[in-house]
């Protein structure tokens, strides 16, 4: 099938059938009582930050699974709002962190917000779990542990939101490290892309509250070495349905194919290139989802030195004759 032809499909579609969420926590479903901190999202210490959190695996899902939301447990009400805002995830084979923020998360995390010179805001109520709103989603692997990255950029000079937001934080061990107006002291210049945070701290990290889904989840390999191929595995997708997957260089604005999907990828050369081309470099990008739900894509990368370092984004999409779409998390390989 011509795959132009695929996004046609999306008007002669029907409702699709509510699908079931569940939340994991770190460490209490209980969004209220205990231990408190101000960090992140107080500005006691200026109104940038950047802040790491680790989630150890035995917290989490013990099966892949696509995050589609993260909430945290305020003391208070209040809103808040800033000018940049990012909420990235990504894989670590330890919860162990680090003061050097690269060594956590590395070159090609997964975007779950991303707002840049605009507006974004949430209003917390407290003792209640409080989304921050994601837009993006993040396929986890079952196995290993997680790194949350919460930074932001205030307005101008003055404070972020009407209040300081505190919350209520987890009993059970988790790493922290941040970056602020005051630490690393003297505080560095821009702690929204500071490189190294303040010291390794082992607890008073925020309680974590994860939405969850067990479909369309998308897990691509870490990282390939140029003249090599990438595995890239989709778990759960509609059996019967057409899928049409793409690549690409970055992670946005991303393409909305109808409520609930949106393919998180940037729609440069390489995202036309995947559609269009196919086979050779992009094997097995398009196809029917097999009775099992499961299956498994290639990228075969050239072997271009010159390709090393470059982040190669990739999502799906999931058409059914009595559906409307259904989309995967974006996942990411960096050339080696």
């Amino acid at each position: 099938m011509n795959r132009i032809l695929l996004l046609v499909i999306v008007s002669l579609c029907l409702a699709l059938p509510a699908v079931g969420q569940s939340q994991v926590y770190h460490d209490t479903s209980s969004p209220s009582g205990g231990s408190t901190n101000t960090f992140p999202f107080g500005n006691s210490f200026g109104n940038n930050w950047r802040y790491h959190l680790s989630v150890p695996a035995s917290s989490l899902p013990t099966m892949a699974v696509r995050f589609i939301d993260f909430a945290f447990a305020p003391t208070a009400t209040g809103t808040f709002s800033v000018e940049d805002f990012q909420l990235r995830m990504e894989h670590s084979t330890t919860h162990v962190l680090t003061s050097i923020f690269a060594t956590n998360i590395g070159p090609c995390p997964i975007n779950m917000i991303d707002v840049q010179k605009g507006n974004y805001t949430f209003n917390a109520t407290a003792a209640t779990w409080t989304s921050l709103g994601a837009t993006g989603s993040f396929g986890y692997d079952g196995q290993r542990a997680l790194i949350i990255e919460i930074r932001y950029r205030g307005h101008g000079t003055m404070n972020q939101g009407t209040t300081s937001i505190r919350s209520y934080t987890s009993s059970t061990n988790s790493y922290r490290v941040w970056a602020n107006g005051s630490y690393p002291a003297p505080g560095p210049a821009d702690p929204y892309s500071a490189p190294y945070a303040y010291g390794v701290y082992t607890s008073g990290g925020i309680r974590v509250c994860l939405t969850y889904l067990t479909t369309n989840v998308l897990l691509a390999d870490d990282q390939v070495k140029v003249g090599a191929a990438a595995n890239l595995a989709v778990k759960s997708a509609p059996p019967g349905s057409v899928y049409v997957m793409a690549a690409s260089l970055g992670q946005g604005p991303g393409l909305n194919l109808g409520p609930g999907c949106t393919v998180n990828l940037t729609m440069d050369a390489l995202f036309w290139t995947s559609l269009l081309v196919g086979g050779g470099t992009f094997s097995n990008y398009t196809g029917t989802v097999p009775a099992s739900g499961d299956f498994n894509a290639t990228l075969n990368v050239p072997n271009i030195p010159a390709l090393t370092g470059i982040c190669v984004y990739h999502a799906c999409a999931f058409f059914g004759a009595a559906a409307p779409p259904s989309c995967s998390n974006t996942d990411s390989t960096i050339i080696l």
